[in-house]
């Protein structure tokens, strides 16, 4: 298998974690107060999830560099699929802030939180008054 091929598998297998681990546990941690402590559990959620994917589905990286196929090649692809996902949720966190609504035009206009061109919730002109520092 050509190296991009298992990248897009890695970067596919982290967005399943991350959707697995927001949709069945950060939707309870969010809702119900009692949890909302144990939130930083969540990336340990993550790291199983991630590992058990890796190692169900062979998926190992380290092949790529010429090391031979291993368990343990699989268990750190499947941390590296549970940081990733991390990592995904922080980019569209950071892209996409809770508690904005965008539009269509938001996007087709580029003014989209944190996209370099504009706010949506119209923090442009505080912007364009305050001037570059």
């Amino acid at each position: 298998m050509d190296p991009i091929t298992y990248f897009l598998r890695v970067f596919f297998s982290a967005f399943l974690v991350e959707t697995l681990v927001e949709y069945l546990l950060g939707l309870p941690f969010d809702r119900i107060e009692k949890l909302n402590p144990y939130k930083w559990a969540l990336v340990y959620f993550s790291a199983v999830f991630g590992v058990g994917l890796a190692v169900f589905y062979r998926i190992d990286i380290l092949p790529l560099t010429g090391l031979e196929p291993s368990i343990v090649g699989q268990v750190l692809t499947g941390l590296l699929i549970s940081r990733g996902s991390n990592f995904i949720n922080d980019l569209w966190s950071r892209f996409f802030p809770s508690g904005v609504k965008y539009d269509l035009q938001d996007f087709e206009s580029g003014h989209i939180a944190g996209y370099g061109m504009g706010y949506a919730d119209g923090r442009n002109d505080e912007l364009a008054e305050s001037g570059p520092k």
